[in-house]
């Protein structure tokens, strides 16, 4: 599944808060970590699956081009997928975002989803990015606090 849309804010803006996500999430599976995101860098995280079962998951940064392009794969022992943004600079606060998601099943046959649920997932992931949009550029207009 592929979602494409033009954001108010930079490419960099938009990098750094998914890097900065999966520096978060890195830091939630394991406190103790002092490592940084880095293309390789994985950790192991409980997730919901697309049955909505928890599953371990095998989370890792397979791209990281600085402010491109990110790739992160998810591996679990029913399914796996990767995530993709490509980020294209149209000015210094817009980016045209590439949204490519890819679901494999056990036997690495990718999951094609179709009708009313690839309608459902596309809609929410729109609202998502509408979401990161509205959150980065109401966190640009807040003054800096000394």
């Amino acid at each position: 599944m592929q979602i494409q849309m033009t954001l108010k804010v930079s490419a960099k803006e938009f990098y750094d808060f998914v890097v900065s996500s999966i520096q978060a999430s890195l830091e939630m599976a394991d406190s103790s970590s002092d490592k940084e995101v880095k293309e390789g860098t994985s950790y192991k995280t409980s997730m919901k699956t697309t049955s909505k079962q928890q599953e371990k998951t095998k989370v890792k940064v397979t791209h990281l081009k600085n402010p491109e392009h990110i790739r992160t794969t998810y591996s679990s022992a029913s399914v796996s997928s990767a995530t993709e943004y490509k980020l294209k600079p149209i000015d210094d606060q817009k980016c045209e975002v590439t949204y490519i998601e890819s679901n494999f099943d056990a036997h690495h046959k990718e999951l094609e989803f179709q009708g009313l649920k690839k309608m459902i997932l596309e809609r929410k992931l729109k609202k998502r990015l509408h979401d990161v949009e509205a959150y980065l550029i109401k966190k640009r207009n807040q003054p800096e606090e000394s």
